[in-house]
């Protein structure tokens, strides 16, 4: 169950993730700017902009922003997914 809902139109988080799928991340982060801006904080607009630092290589950022996420929504279970990835992605050697 789901304890906070996001309140940014759903519409636009799916094209800021349609943007990061296709590598767009300039336009995601232009998006993800306009939306912050706009609709203020979200759990998945944290985390689709942890998922655009995780991209360029900033695992600490995007790691601060899945925080953030799941300190909005505790019992999401794709946010703990999300960040035990994360932390196994930064625990393998380079």
């Amino acid at each position: 169950m789901t304890l906070v809902a996001d309140v940014v139109a759903p519409d636009r988080l799916d094209a800021v993730a349609v943007a990061l799928d296709r590598g767009e991340h300039e336009r995601a982060a232009a998006m993800i700017e306009d939306l912050r801006r706009h609709e203020g904080p979200s759990p998945r607009l944290f985390a689709l902009e942890a998922r655009l630092e995780s991209d360029r290589g900033r695992i600490e950022p995007a790691r601060r922003l899945l925080e953030r996420a799941r300190a909005l929504d505790p019992a999401s279970p794709e946010l703990r997914s999300e960040l035990a990835r994360l932390f196994l992605a930064s625990s393998l050697p380079s």
